[in-house]
């Protein structure tokens, strides 16, 4: 049912907030509004998000996320680098970091060390 979906998503996002995931979070919550625009819990936990998440934050919070300072791998959607930081600042502070990005599908991968990709293969 719907109130069914509202509730995952919900808390959803408030496990994004939690591990200060803003911009997955406010995505979540604004879905949360669409499919109830009357529930008041919504609104407050909005109200506690930054009222704009900025691109150098959200940069920021991408490679200061633990897979990123292990040296590991993250993936983001690139409509989302779009949408909240912009493909070349985005793909510029890769670059400054020494790291190193491959674009598949609808996806950005970016190896958060300085080490050689090679494709795998049996």
């Amino acid at each position: 049912t719907q109130q069914r979906k509202f509730m995952s998503l919900y808390i959803k996002a408030t496990n994004e907030a939690q591990i200060e995931n803003d911009d997955k979070a406010i995505d979540m919550y604004e879905q949360c509004k669409a499919l109830n625009p009357e529930e008041a819990s919504v609104y407050y936990e909005l109200s506690r998000l930054p009222d704009h998440l900025t691109p150098e934050r959200w940069i920021a919070q991408v490679f200061t996320s633990t897979e990123a300072m292990r040296g590991g791998v993250v993936k983001r959607q690139i409509r989302d680098i779009e949408r909240l930081a912009g493909r070349q600042a985005f793909l510029a502070e890769v670059e400054r970091r020494g790291f190193q990005a491959v674009e598949n599908g609808r996806h950005l991968v970016i190896f958060c060390n300085a080490l050689p990709i090679r494709r795998a293969r049996r």
